[in-house]
């Protein structure tokens, strides 16, 4: 095999997380951290792979009409809000060009005491409410404790950024700067976000589908030209993937143990036929041969004489049967 096509299969099988014929351990330092890095880039680019997947299989999807400001201005349903509230005190103050502004063409007022009414109405599809993040996730939490089901949706992001929460307190108080500090390491702790995840624990179950809207998710038949990237792959890892082939020169060789049938090999014929240069095993052999100078000799096939004769072989005693 020439080098350039085993650099290649060597490359390609470890991409394809496939068995390698051989390990650069003879190599030079600088070809051992080529190695070592493209080693762990396939780790990475492998782990990326396979996680992107396994989301795509696992995470639940939901398909919506809107998730932006823009979309919900076209939508057809009314939008409803309470009135007398911070959110409708900022779209009535907005100017009519803008994209809130927009909202009061098709803006619901509703009273906050026919609220067992609205919920009612939310639930049949006739308006799309506004509020607080903290309200709809409460809706979301009650919706879901009695019913069991996720039946409401929530867009991914707000519109009119975050809302603040305050205590009053008499001016010039001298309890301020203390709770303000009792606050703030609260909040950069998370524990606010803890206790509120765990009083709504139900929303968080019911927002974590990935949103896709009626715009932006296209769907189409597939066809044979879509599988052309995995086939190519596929073929690769085919050829990639050889059968080692069998010859005299490629035979397995293992260390030899005692309880295996040898076979010894002297290299050098000159030397003496009691002193062993390499010991090996070739794998499947079921009888035991003595290489020497003279030719293959069968030693006792009793296993207790042959470990007697390879004991005096390694301990440089010549063998009665060779004198």
């Amino acid at each position: 095999m020439q080098k350039g096509e085993e650099a290649f299969l060597l490359t390609w099988s470890i991409l394809m997380n496939q068995s390698v014929s051989r390990l650069p351990s003879r190599e030079r330092a600088s070809m051992k951290l080529v190695f070592g890095t493209w080693l762990f880039t396939s780790l990475i680019l492998t782990i990326v792979y396979r996680s992107n997947l396994k989301a795509m299989i696992i995470i639940p999807k939901e398909t919506s009409p809107f998730d932006t400001l823009e979309e919900l201005i076209h939508f057809p349903i009314p939008q409803a809000i309470i009135k007398y509230t911070t959110l409708h005190e900022i779209i009535d103050g907005a100017e009519a060009n803008s994209t809130v502004g927009r909202l009061k063409e098709k803006l619901y007022l509703l009273s906050s005491a026919r609220q067992s009414q609205i919920m009612a109405d939310i639930f049949r599809g006739k308006y799309v409410a506004m509020g607080p993040m903290s309200t709809m996730m409460g809706i979301i939490h009650g919706h879901y404790s009695k019913t069991g089901s996720c039946g409401l949706y929530m867009m991914s992001r707000g519109f009119l950024g975050p809302n603040s929460l305050c205590f009053a307190f008499p001016k010039g108080s001298h309890l301020k700067p203390d709770v303000d500090k009792v606050i703030q390491r609260l909040r950069a702790g998370g524990i606010i976000q803890h206790f509120m995840n765990g009083v709504l624990s139900n929303a968080s179950h019911c927002t974590k589908a990935t949103v896709y809207t009626a715009s932006s998710l296209t769907t189409r038949n597939l066809k044979i030209y879509n599988f052309y990237g995995v086939f190519s792959l596929f073929c690769a890892a085919l050829k990639t993937y050889r059968t080692p082939k069998t010859t005299n020169r490629q035979t397995r060789l293992a260390l030899l143990k005692l309880h295996l049938p040898p076979l010894l090999y002297f290299p050098n014929l000159n030397s003496p036929p009691f002193l062993p240069a390499l010991v090996l095993l070739r794998k499947g052999r079921q009888q035991r041969h003595l290489t020497t100078k003279k030719g293959l000799h069968r030693t006792p096939k009793d296993d207790r004489a042959s470990t007697r004769h390879l004991t005096r072989l390694l301990k440089f005693e010549p063998f009665p049967e060779l004198q």
